[in-house]
């Protein structure tokens, strides 16, 4: 039987997944250092085991209203091509593993959709698994890479 193992989350009410190989760790939320001249979708920059890492809001990509992090809150380090990014999210459920069966590709859904590489059913209602590579246009991905390079390394705290 082919399974997948997934990192699964949740932002406001919607259940989200990553590949578990995309997961580099799971940490409480800290305060985050605001980038200037940064995508949208980017809150700022933390600094990471001396690596500078920014922040994505997925609430953006969700369409749901921005809202301040919360000290109870949980950043998801995750893997985005070449660098790491830190991912808030409300709440984390854990790892799940999943049966392909109840796996739809996300073009099977909607052709176009980059950022969803599928949807779980489970009997708890539909997880959204997330395709990191697809959520930041070229020119998004160039801004950024300008302002953090992919390297991240810190010179000195944020």
């Amino acid at each position: 039987m082919d399974t997948r193992h997934l990192f699964v989350f949740r932002i406001g009410e919607q259940q989200l997944a990553l590949p578990l190989g995309d997961v580099e760790r799971v940490a409480r939320a800290v305060e985050v250092q605001a980038l200037p001249g940064a995508p949208a979708g980017i809150l700022g920059a933390i600094n990471f085991q001396g690596r500078i890492v920014p922040v994505m809001s997925l609430r953006n990509w969700l369409g749901l209203a921005p809202r301040a992090m919360d000290l109870r809150d949980w950043l998801i380090i995750a893997r985005l091509r070449e660098r790491l990014v830190a991912l808030p999210a409300d709440d984390v459920t854990g790892v799940r593993q999943s049966d392909a069966r109840d796996v739809t590709s996300a073009q099977s859904v909607s052709p176009g959709l980059d950022a969803i590489a599928g949807v779980l059913r489970r009997d708890d209602g539909l997880t959204v698994i997330c395709n990191l590579a697809g959520l930041l246009s070229p020119v998004e991905q160039q801004s950024l890479d300008e302002i953090v390079p992919e390297s991240g390394d810190a010179r000195g705290e944020l």
